[in-house]
């Protein structure tokens, strides 16, 4: 959807999004930071691959799995905001690693987590009739500036 939008800095979408498609983020370098819609439960493969800019991601606790490679090569990345408790965040399903100095931040006044493996992670979706954000593709295509959907 918003693949190689290379100069894309800021993107807001609808708590209506359910699932976020493979690669939907890919090569997108200027997009800093990203807050994943409340109703989203999966996170595919690729989801942010080559965000290089990108510092935190808040993820809701309606999360319960992220797929390979989701924020691999986002070199910058620090901060997950997990909307959930430290026991939350343990039960989703990984799917590949993250990188020894990403903070995961829980609301439930546990502190922070560093994450044991090393390496990178990605966002998977699926479903019927349910609103989704498109696969990597053209859609929005090298878009510029701020987008709210």
């Amino acid at each position: 959807a918003f693949a190689h939008c290379y100069d894309l800095a800021s993107v807001t979408l609808p708590e209506s999004i359910r699932e976020i498609g493979t690669q939907a983020f890919f090569n997108c370098p200027s997009l800093p930071t990203f807050t994943v819609p409340g109703g989203v439960t999966e996170l595919p493969y690729g989801v942010f691959l080559s965000c290089r800019s990108m510092e935190s991601v808040v993820i809701p606790a309606s999360v319960t799995s992220i797929g390979a490679e989701a924020f691999y090569d986002c070199g910058e990345l620090d901060d997950v905001y997990f909307g959930g408790t430290e026991a939350q965040w343990n039960a989703i399903d990984l799917t590949g690693e993250w990188h020894p100095r990403v903070r995961i931040h829980f609301t439930d006044g546990a502190g922070t987590q560093q994450p044991q493996q090393s390496g990178a992670v990605c966002l998977p979706v699926s479903g019927a009739g349910r609103p989704r954000l498109g696969r990597g593709g053209s859609l929005f295509r090298r878009a510029r500036g701020p987008l709210g959907l």
